[in-house]
């Protein structure tokens, strides 16, 4: 089973990595071919035609569901509805509208808008208006080492973007529609320090509202983790619900009559769903939840399935329900994460003091996670290891239960706002804790490296994570060192045209290489 799985995980994450996509009918082959190896039980190649099949299908969809190039740059009038929660950056206002019509053609199933307004208008999920947009295919700048705008789109499905010029509501959003965004709206409203948009982005999920400022020092700090909802928050809640539930049994409050088991993985897995719908199901919150559904159901069904099985059952059901999601740098951090602390913890013995595995796995994650962040044009942080051991005790067992709380206890006079103020003013101390570290030591930000630097990188961080006593692990050290050495291009004689352009106020030079 776990061969098959790594075989049909190989074959989705194919899509992430070809220059160009396989057609229609090259996916129907491949699916034919790859059904036929498996009902001849060759398992492997079976399984990994029909994961490169279905990746380059999905890929296909969404690349043709694009904006028809003869509306690049139109003007038009279209209708839709307000899809997720609007992003609100003083007089500028981003959202998505799904189900877009127009009388002129056929538009993509999302489209994503720009709005700048002098007075910001209240825009709420699930309403439906009519717009005069200035539609763009989506595209981004082609330069090596930078923010892929485009992949960014493509990961999100979004068929176009545009600028709003005119807008009318036509239709008020339901009740259930808009309550996400009304949750948004009553944590804001509260007193919390100033700290209402990081309270709102561990709640729900939306981190619009973290200044850039603060987005910096966590990405300095390596803490950006813990201001959205994340694995580590869904397992802490199930662990919370199962644990009050085997408690009271343990203590023989529990009715007699009723098996507490059941009932315990139920309730867990019913708030693990709740929260992740609670924070739009993020790839995180999906991983997290797809991987305790399958501890549960072993767990209750007394079935030794291991750590693997649910491991790669989690990344093969991710990867299956959106084989683009590979496009987004979550991805890579939220799996990687998970799968480091497999190969350090699993199955070994573990010292006895908690400070000395909390140490441990701050260590080991800082280690694991560099190539990644380096192949994902991330910054590295020299100061996380320090800064997790003091930011993810408080987030985790003081922010976020408070926030939870607090919310849950807002239509409740002085208690919601209480325990809302007390989560405000956690936050804000420790983001000028965090603050402080990030002007200590600085990010770590070099370029891209090279291709055989980033294998041997990676091998190299496997040997440092093996069991301490072997002497391979000194190896890893040599195999990360090529990572110093820059990746640069040298450019010859007649190898680039180079082209300044001098208009008296400014200066640029145009490189063409060949």
């Amino acid at each position: 089973m776990r061969i098959a799985l790594v075989a049909l995980i190989s074959g989705l994450l194919t899509v992430r990595f070809l220059g160009h996509l396989p057609s229609g009918d090259v996916c129907l082959w491949l699916a034919s071919i790859g059904f036929i190896l498996i009902f001849s039980r060759i398992f492997p190649i079976g399984f990994l035609l029909l994961g490169i099949a279905w990746g380059g299908f999905c890929a296909i969809c969404v690349m043709n569901d694009r904006l028809d190039k003869k509306l690049d740059g139109q003007k038009i009038w279209l209708v839709g509805e307000i899809s997720g929660l609007p992003e609100q950056d003083q007089q500028l206002t981003r959202f998505y509208v799904k189900n877009s019509q127009t009388v002129h053609s056929k538009l993509p199933k999302l489209v994503r808008l720009s709005w700048y307004q002098a007075q910001p208008i209240m825009i709420m999920p699930g309403e439906k208006w009519r717009f005069l947009v200035t539609l763009k295919y989506p595209k981004g700048t082609v330069k090596p080492a930078t923010f892929d705008y485009e992949a960014w789109l493509t990961s999100k499905h979004v068929g176009a973007t545009g600028t709003v010029k005119q807008a009318e509501r036509l239709e008020r959003a339901g009740l259930m529609a808009g309550w996400r965004h009304q949750l948004r709206a009553t944590i804001l409203a509260q007193n919390t320090y100033g700290q209402g948009g990081g309270l709102v982005a561990l709640v729900i999920g939306d981190g619009s509202g973290i200044s850039q400022t603060q987005w910096d020092i966590l990405q300095a700090t390596g803490t950006i983790h813990l201001m959205v909802v994340s694995g580590q928050h869904i397992t802490l809640l199930a662990a919370l619900i199962y644990g009050s539930i085997a408690w009271l049994a343990r203590i023989g409050w529990w009715p007699k009559r009723l098996n507490w088991l059941p009932v315990a993985c139920a309730m867990a897995m019913g708030g693990v769903v709740s929260y992740g719908y609670l924070a739009g199901f993020d790839i995180p919150v999906q991983r997290s939840c797809i991987m305790l559904a399958i501890v549960l159901l072993w767990r209750l069904k007394f079935r030794q399935l291991g750590i693997i099985t649910p491991f790669l059952s989690a990344l093969a059901i991710v990867l299956i329900y959106d084989p683009l999601a590979s496009l987004q740098a979550g991805f890579w951090l939220s799996f990687v994460s998970v799968a480091i602390l497999l190969i350090v913890f699993a199955g070994r013995l573990q010292p006895s003091k908690w400070w000395i595995n909390t140490i441990k796995l701050e260590w080991v994650i800082s280690i694991g996670l560099t190539p990644v962040l380096m192949a994902l044009l991330l910054p590295v942080s020299l100061t996380g290891p320090i800064a997790n051991l003091v930011a993810v005790p408080i987030v985790t067992f003081i922010i976020v239960p408070l926030a939870l709380l607090g919310t849950l206890f807002s239509a409740v006079p002085y208690l919601g706002s209480v325990l809302l103020w007390l989560a405000g003013a956690s936050l804000h101390y420790l983001i000028s804790f965090l603050a402080a570290m990030a002007l200590l030591v600085h990010a770590w930000i070099i370029p891209m490296p090279a291709w055989w630097a980033f294998i041997l990188a990676l091998l190299g961080v496997v040997l440092l994570l093996l069991p301490s006593g072997l002497p391979i692990r000194l190896f890893g050290l040599v195999f990360c060192l090529p990572l110093l050495i820059p990746n640069q291009t040298i450019i010859t004689k007649d190898l680039a045209k180079v082209t300044v352009f001098d208009v008296g106020q400014g200066l640029a030079v145009l490189v063409r290489t060949t």
